[in-house]
């Protein structure tokens, strides 16, 4: 007799844990920033190996051009992130927000390749379900013909005019898991009338394949002037970093340090220091920001 009256006790108890977990529709803004950075953290070679987001069971990973597209699928395939560590590489510049709508979570960082000593500007959103677990990971080149809104009106993609994918799949912002699946009646009718959509689909049904042929794609294609693309972008990247090193690396190196004793660093990121034109234009930024902080830093 104690046994049914203890199995009977556990499926309540259950019932309303998971019955108080599907009313959480909202976390708090550090719980969302801080999943963020995690993800980061798998990325980043020099980050805590313990430090993981909470994936949710049909996590997806879309990033858009020049990037593979789907490039992760389910909560298992997120653990091979782990072999991109092996690759030297470094997130940096890492400034992320919190949001009621979902994305939830939206991120400006730089991705510092150590051995091709490339500088990867990215700006990627984080969408979550009522239980706190990641769901759908949406990634653009921080670049301004590559991203999906005007950065200098819209800098954190809230206008109505921001495209993203994330808000269109079914079943991702309309339950509570935020499971999407493939066979779904209504994804099917939807991916029959958007390019996007129809793309995700068929790239989850075959993910690994789908893969490989938007890499072979990535690396294969052409641009007008009959040039590899992958080999355009490699060339273009390495070229900025080899150009910031040898040119205003130097410095920047000073300035710097000079940065550091009067509590400037934060001011001028590794990036933005790079996309100015001239060892002359940091000077005139920094003395920009000397007259502006005055006040607060002495």
């Amino acid at each position: 007799m104690k046994i049914p009256v203890l199995l009977f006790i556990f499926a309540i108890s259950t019932f309303s844990i998971a019955e108080e977990l599907d009313g959480q529709t909202s976390w708090s803004e550090e719980y969302y920033v801080d999943q963020a950075l995690k993800y980061f953290d798998t990325l980043d070679t020099y980050a805590d190996s313990d430090s993981k987001p909470t994936y949710g069971k049909t996590v997806i990973r879309w990033e858009w051009f020049p990037w593979l597209k789907l490039t992760g699928y389910k909560r298992f395939a997120m653990k091979l992130d782990f072999f991109l560590k092996w690759y030297p590489t470094e997130v940096i510049d890492r400034d992320c927000r919190a949001f009621s709508e979902p994305p939830q979570a939206r991120c400006r960082v730089t991705f510092h390749y150590k051995k091709s000593k490339a500088i990867v500007p990215i700006y990627e959103e984080f969408t979550f379900n009522d239980f706190g677990e990641m769901t759908f990971i949406e990634a653009w080149s921080n670049e301004p013909h590559l991203l999906p809104m005007d950065p200098d009106k819209d800098f954190w993609g809230e206008g109505e005019d921001m495209y993203r994918l994330s808000t269109k799949v079914p079943g991702l912002n309309d339950t509570a898991t935020g499971e999407v699946r493939t066979k779904d009646k209504e994804f099917k009718r939807l991916a029959r009338e958007d390019s996007d959509l129809y793309q995700l689909r068929k790239k989850m049904r075959r993910p690994v394949w789908n893969w490989v042929g938007e890499l072979f794609r990535w690396g294969l294609i052409k641009d007008q002037g009959g040039r590899r693309l992958m080999m355009n972008w490699v060339r273009e990247r390495r070229s900025f970093a080899k150009r910031f090193r040898k040119e205003e690396y130097p410095c920047w190196k000073q300035l710097r340090r000079d940065v550091k004793k009067r509590r400037y660093e934060n001011h001028l990121s590794l990036h933005e220091l790079g996309k100015l034109s001239s060892c002359e234009n940091i000077v005139a930024a920094m003395e920009r920001i000397n007259e502006q902080n005055e006040s607060c830093c002495y």
